[in-house]
């Protein structure tokens, strides 16, 4: 899900109408829904990209989410000031009618932010850290701060163009993927790399498709 955000609107997108995994083929189909198109393929100023393959590191789901929304700030170091009940909307932890899973501020540190904070740190390209504003005796805001960090983890192979080809596939093969997955937005080269691995495993790179 996509969140855009001006200063006539925020919005909320979601990228896909259905996603098929086919059994025993390795193979996955997805329809993209009609709005996210034109942030996909004509790249607009407001939106927001973040690495597809550290997100898939990740195994909280409210890692993902706050690395998805600390990513819309990466350029400048630090997040606005949400207030800690929108915040908490914004990971599902508080729905419409006011019902909260973490009551205690004590739950949404040990079992929300300090989990989410130590995974982004481990495995994505951010470093981020949080501040809970008080007032009075409540808590109402949440920043976090966010700078780059080189990641830990290794890419298998070069994907420049020029580099050698992965075991099992022809050049032409890694080009017309590469051309493939451009169109798709799968840019990240340790995304990349993963997926010509397993067409590799599978003898080619006939059942890739959009």
């Amino acid at each position: 899900m996509l969140e855009l955000e001006d200063a006539k609107e925020y919005r909320q997108i979601w990228m896909f109408q259905q996603i098929r995994y086919i059994k025993g083929e390795g193979i996955i189909e997805f329809d993209l829904t009609k709005y996210v198109l034109p942030y996909l393929f004509q790249l607009k100023n407001n939106f927001t990209s973040y690495e597809l393959a550290a997100a898939l590191r990740l195994t909280s789901k409210y890692a993902k989410r706050i690395y998805q929304i600390c990513s819309q700030w990466k350029d400048l170091g630090e997040t606005k000031k949400y207030d800690l009940q929108d915040f908490k909307k914004m990971l599902g932890l508080l729905d419409e009618k006011g019902n909260e899973k973490m009551e205690r501020i004590s739950q949404l540190r040990e079992k929300v932010l300090d989990v989410a904070v130590k995974q982004i740190n481990e495995h994505t390209e951010l470093n981020v850290s949080y501040t809970l504003e008080k007032r009075g005796k409540t808590f109402k805001n949440i920043t976090f701060t966010v700078k780059p960090q080189a990641l830990a983890e290794t890419i298998p192979f070069d994907l420049e163009p020029g580099a050698a080809s992965p075991a099992g596939l022809a050049p032409h093969q890694v080009e017309n993927a590469r051309r493939l997955l451009t169109q798709l937005s799968i840019t990240t080269p340790e995304l990349v790399a993963t997926i010509l691995a397993s067409a590799a495993h599978r003898g080619g790179l006939q059942q890739i498709r959009p």
